[in-house]
């Protein structure tokens, strides 16, 4: 089962709001899920901080107006016409989130992380 999250998204620079994504629309697959849940695993038997993989999942947008509550109805998503590279999917031991850059610059950005419990339970119990 796809989880489907919307997150907002943030730059390193102050300008960068011209030129980076505002949102991520991520969908999560059952495989997708099952990864994290193993860099999550292994994280904590390594005792590191963090995992890191590149992944290409996110879709980045913009918005007319920022919601007061925060976070956007999908239907209010327009597109990023900017390119993002070095799109890297990082796993802590509790939360998950994307970083990249903004292709031919230094501008980099993140997603706001997501909690791993937030992924569906049936995925996190099951085990191979």
């Amino acid at each position: 089962m796809t989880k489907k999250f919307i997150v907002q998204v943030h730059a390193n620079a102050e300008y960068a709001h011209d030129f980076a994504p505002e949102f991520a629309s991520i969908e999560v697959s059952d495989e997708l899920a099952k990864k994290i849940r193993k860099m999550q695993t292994a994280v904590k038997k390594l005792g590191v901080y963090c995992m890191e993989d590149f992944d290409y999942t996110p879709t980045f947008h913009l918005v007319e107006e920022f919601p007061e509550d925060g976070v956007p109805k999908r239907e209010e998503l327009l597109p990023w016409d900017g390119k993002a590279e070095i799109e890297t999917l990082r796993v802590t031991d509790k939360e998950f989130q994307w970083t990249a850059q903004v292709k031919h610059t230094s501008i980099m950005f993140e997603t706001e992380p997501i909690d791993i419990e937030e992924l569906p339970n049936d995925v996190h119990r099951s085990r191979r």
